[in-house]
């Protein structure tokens, strides 16, 4: 059941809450995402010119690269506030460094497609010494691969992941969304809320220390347990699971995802699909009668719809699931129901329909809004924050610092 929509405008959770964001790709940039829903005043630190490099990766609008249209930029950046600031130089860093004496939180990154961090912890503590800084790195702070470079096929493929991926007489296979890297983004989200909540009450700041690759591994459900308790690799099983009637089967329109069960949940699958042969009445047939029980339940499936498959085994029980497209999963029932998908309006795109909340809260609910332009916030943050003049800002927009 939905929470309730309060009728009146009601503070976020996090409002008064400053974080300043100095990542770019999509860990960290989720990190603060979530931190912008939640009502913090997330202010993106992006390089002059060319901003945050996701700026210029897919999708556009009809295909045309635009710095202002990426929708993986608009996703990861909603509800941020944007300024430039080239930090390798003096005048960069001075101003930086008076913006995070403003904030809470800084979220840093030792190494992105952009560069090294330009602000360490050592340095925001001298500023600020209860300030949490939280670094979102490939591999951590330290360890033999901590100044190495990685990226998300290198993450599912060091975590083991892509070995657990595809089917078991072809290669490893990566996941096809950047899993690695949201688990680190909400992990970092959750740690930094942790130690702010530790300096409530301690009044100290923190350094959290999070590493893509070990949120990767952290998602490897129980098969680094099967190799301690038993010393076997769990390998590539493929969409059917190694199990008959256990995984993503064909239909008339599409595919289903099949879980025959347990005990009589099992029993009442066969008989749903008709098997009465008293051989299919064990655990065991599942892998012994495999190949009959495959041809049985694909051609039970053959003239059935992915959406009245759902919907009956549902109805039964039975934890049956369709394959969504895109599409589908724009148009479903349950995302409606519950307003997953809100409106948003953008001075270059328009009206753009994005995901809002990913859960609810009755009284602080959650701020759906658009991504910033490049430097959109420069002269509120730096003219009317930091008393930086007018002038001296255009100074230091033709020198190329912001």
């Amino acid at each position: 059941m939905a929470l309730p929509v309060p009728k009146n405008a009601m503070p976020a959770a996090l409002d008064g809450l400053r974080v300043i964001d100095l990542t770019q790709g999509v860990a960290g940039p989720y990190a603060t995402n979530l931190f912008a829903g939640l009502g913090a005043d997330v202010i993106k630190v992006e390089p002059p010119g060319a901003g945050d490099f996701s700026r210029r990766l897919r999708p556009f609008p009809e295909d045309r690269p635009d710095g202002e249209g990426s929708g993986l930029f608009h996703y990861l950046n909603a509800g941020k506030k944007s300024v430039t600031l080239d930090t390798a130089g003096r005048s960069g860093q001075a101003l930086l460094h008076k913006l995070a004496a403003t904030s809470d939180i800084v979220i840093e990154e030792a190494s992105t497609a952009g560069g090294g961090s330009p602000l360490d912890y050592e340095t925001i503590q001298a500023v600020k010494p209860e300030v949490i800084v939280t670094s979102v790195t490939s591999f951590g702070g330290d360890g033999p691969y901590h100044d190495f470079a990685g990226s998300e096929i290198v993450y599912q493929a060091l975590c083991g992941l892509a070995f657990m991926t595809g089917e078991p007489s072809r290669e490893p296979l990566m996941v096809g969304v950047p899993l690695a890297q949201y688990a680190a983004g909400q992990l970092a989200c959750v740690a930094t809320l942790t130690a702010f909540y530790h300096r409530l009450e301690s009044g100290e700041g923190q350094r959290v220390d999070v590493s893509v690759f070990e949120a990767a591994t952290t998602i490897m459900e129980h098969a680094p347990a099967i190799w301690s308790y038993r010393r076997i690799v769990r390998k590539r099983m493929g969409n059917l699971g190694g199990l008959a009637g256990w995984g993503i089967y064909p239909c008339r329109d599409g595919y289903v995802g099949v879980i025959s069960g347990l005990g009589q949940t099992y029993d009442s699958f066969l008989d749903w699909l008709g098997l009465t042969d008293p051989k299919f009445r064990s655990w065991a047939a599942r892998t012994v009668h495999a190949d009959e029980m495959h041809a049985a339940i694909v051609g039970w499936l053959a003239d059935r719809s992915r959406h009245d498959v759902f919907r009956e085994a549902q109805a039964r029980g039975f934890p049956f699931g369709y394959v969504c497209t895109v599409e589908d999963l724009a148009q479903s029932p349950q995302l409606e129901a519950r307003g997953f998908f809100q409106a948003v309006e953008h001075p270059r795109l328009g009206r753009l329909t994005v995901p809002g909340a990913p859960f609810l809260m009755s009284g602080t609910p959650w701020r759906t809004e658009r991504a910033p332009r490049l430097g959109e916030h420069n002269e509120a943050v730096f003219c009317g924050e930091l008393g930086v003049s007018r002038q001296e800002l255009a100074r230091l927009a033709a020198a190329g610092v912001v």
